[in-house]
């Protein structure tokens, strides 16, 4: 198994599906994140 530390990170967009009365779908996010460092341990 692996770890990602991520430092000076932030989400930079969000991305939502949509959605309408009635449906039964799922809604979906998706989510930028930028960051300055990334360590994998």
């Amino acid at each position: 198994m692996k770890r990602y530390n991520l430092r000076n990170a932030w989400c930079s967009k969000i991305d939502t599906s949509t959605v309408k009365a009635g449906e039964a779908s799922a809604l979906t996010e998706t989510v930028t994140i930028v960051f300055e460092e990334l360590d994998i341990e």
